[in-house]
């Protein structure tokens, strides 16, 4: 049997959720549910029966743990997480948005669906997986609402359902094993949506075509797309 931890999400009185571990005997819990037939039952035994998470301030969401008791340790999440945490391979994988910022690249202040995952044992944040939202809107991908669902982790793989209704499978390690997977093949990826009534680029799809076999994207696509509500060009 080897340490691991259970886990319980809790809404701070702070602008992020604190995914807070449970100090126990446990093992992989690598799917909604524990096992495909989704009974939500621990086979463990001596389990903790009460805990008290602590206490957070409300200005910064900064854990106060003196008071705490089973918790072994808190992880900030995003403003709004509905998926429940999955547990395998010493890695804690869960669904969330934006709102924490956690990485360089996207502040906070950039809506997206993220995976975040955290070091089992000691709570570190190692990776996120970030989804754009779509430009439809609300009618199809709600503010801040990130990514729901709760991966499936098989392996050094993890499947899971993005906010942009996208199955995703991605290496549980990132790039921490050191390997780059390599691109991915055979897979479709959309430039822009234009609504049914849009005409701006019929004339351009031959233009089109002939620059992105040179790897590049002209001008008046550019604007098209700026037009049609994507941004245009890629994030550095």
């Amino acid at each position: 049997m080897r340490l691991s931890c259970a886990w319980s999400l809790l809404l701070a009185a702070c602008t992020v959720s604190p995914l807070v571990a449970l100090q126990l005997l446990a093992a992989d819990y690598a799917q909604w549910g524990g096992s495909p037939t989704r009974n939500n039952v621990s086979a463990e035994r001596n389990l903790p029966t009460d805990w008290n998470p602590g206490e957070f301030d409300r200005k910064t969401g900064r854990w106060d743990n003196t008071k705490a008791k089973n918790i072994k340790w808190v992880a900030n999440l995003g403003s709004q997480t509905y998926g429940s945490p999955v547990v395998a391979d010493g890695r804690v994988f869960v669904g969330t948005n934006n709102s924490y910022g956690h990485i360089q690249q996207y502040p906070r202040d950039i809506d997206l669906g993220c995976l975040l995952c955290f070091s089992e044992q000691t709570g570190e944040f190692l990776w996120q997986f970030s989804a754009e939202k779509l430009p439809t809107g609300r009618v199809h991908d709600w503010p801040l609402i990130g990514i729901v669902s709760s991966p499936l982790v098989e392996g050094d793989r993890a499947w899971f359902v993005s906010n942009r209704a996208e199955v995703v499978c991605v290496d549980t390690r990132g790039f921490y094993d050191g390997e780059d997977d390599g691109p991915v093949l055979g897979e479709y990826v959309p430039v822009a949506t234009f609504r049914p009534n849009d005409n701006p680029v019929k004339a351009l799809l031959g233009l089109l075509s002939a620059t992105l076999d040179r790897g590049e994207l002209p001008p008046e696509v550019r604007t098209a797309i700026q037009d049609a509500g994507d941004q245009g060009r890629a994030k550095k």
